[in-house]
């Protein structure tokens, strides 16, 4: 039985030694498993980290050119401010000046045609009378009427007859130099 004993302890000798060692080995494979899976982590982290950094430059480069446009927008828009009140003031030194009636004479000498209505804004109705009219009138040799109908332009006259409207507001005549004379007042403005 010593014989039979002596095979059964080193039976179980071996199957110890056989488990230890497939313990030893699924440790080393873990180890290594988990050790890949660690540099798969590390690698795909710092991966990770480069895209957040472009995404976040981008993010700042989208966010300063959005400014830097609305800056540009904002200063246009003052510039376009400015512009337009060189001709609004311009218009109002006009209207203001004591050379304004002779203006209005003239426009009328030169556009009128017979049996035309004259129709003033609001603000002229107290220094463009009948008899300014009806004298112009008859320095040209036409029939002219000053019209009732008051309108809201800030000076010059409209010119209506059956046929058409001579638009001659101050309003329309620098909406037209404007147009002519916009870039070069803001090259004198703003260069």
């Amino acid at each position: 039985m010593e014989g039979k004993e002596a095979i059964i302890e080193k039976i179980i000798k071996n199957a110890e030694n056989l488990a230890e060692s497939a313990v030893k080995e699924a440790e080393n494979l873990a180890a290594e498993k988990l050790q890949k899976v660690n540099d798969t982590l590390n690698e795909a982290q710092k991966n990770l980290d480069k895209e957040i950094e472009v995404l976040k430059n981008d993010t700042i480069r989208h966010k300063e050119t959005v400014a830097e446009l609305e800056v540009r927008k904002l200063i246009l828009t003052a510039k376009r401010e400015v512009m337009d009140n060189v001709y609004l003031k311009a218009v109002k030194k006009i209207v203001n000046s004591k050379d304004y009636l002779a203006l209005i004479e003239k426009m009328i000498l030169k556009y009128a045609e017979d049996g035309d209505s004259v129709i003033i804004s609001n603000r002229d109705k107290n220094s463009i009378t009948p008899e300014f009219v009806n004298k112009i009138a008859l320095k040209k040799g036409i029939k002219l009427v000053l019209s009732n109908d008051y309108q809201n332009f800030e000076g010059g006259i409209i010119l209506s007859n059956k046929k058409y409207d001579k638009n001659l507001t101050l309003n329309v005549l620098f909406k037209e130099i404007k147009e002519d004379t916009e870039s070069r007042l803001a090259e004198i403005l703003f260069d």
